[in-house]
């Protein structure tokens, strides 16, 4: 299996769990994260390692070169995340959508 390059989009309570676990993987490399509240901003920033990156919004579709995308968002969100980025020919771990 070959390294997933990973974002993660969105950084409350689930996020910050895929995070944990997405770190404990060799495999996987963390390239960004995903957040728009602004109240998170801080938690996200410090959370970030050498090598990653921080976006308020799926602009990184554009800018950052990437395989897999979680979407730790909730539900009422997701189905639009989710149209924008089958465009993309990205494989899509989602918890529930509406």
């Amino acid at each position: 299996m070959e390294n997933l390059k990973l974002v993660l989009v969105g950084f409350g309570v689930r996020g910050k769990q895929w995070l944990k676990a997405v770190r404990k993987i060799k495999k996987i490399k963390l390239v960004g994260i995903v957040e728009n509240d602004i109240k998170k901003f801080n938690d996200c920033k410090s959370a970030l390692r050498k090598g990653e990156q921080f976006f308020k919004s799926l602009q990184c579709l554009r800018t950052i070169e990437f395989n897999c995308i979680i979407l730790a968002t909730p539900p009422n969100i997701n189905f639009k995340q989710i149209k924008h980025i089958l465009n993309k020919n990205i494989d899509i771990i989602c918890e529930n959508i509406n």
